[in-house]
């Protein structure tokens, strides 16, 4: 079980460590995201108003981050 919750500016480190590790596995490639966590981060602080604000993280019950949803729109 997860907990959903609007994602927070102090979340983009691990979402981006996330989604950098997702990238490598060919099952997970998401096209439009950079395969390096440099090029996550950097597509991410072009993201406005600003990340946290279009964005929802979901977390396992240690806490751990485990999954993102972003939307620009």
């Amino acid at each position: 079980m997860y907990d959903v919750r609007p994602a927070t500016p102090a979340d983009l480190e691990d979402a981006i460590e996330l989604i950098a590790r997702l990238q490598a596995v060919p099952a997970h490639l998401i096209a439009y995201h950079g395969d390096t966590a440099e090029e996550v981060a950097e597509e991410h602080a072009g993201l406005g108003p600003d990340w946290a604000s279009g964005a929802a993280v979901a977390l396992a019950r240690h806490g751990r981050l485990r999954g993102v949803l972003s939307v620009e729109a």
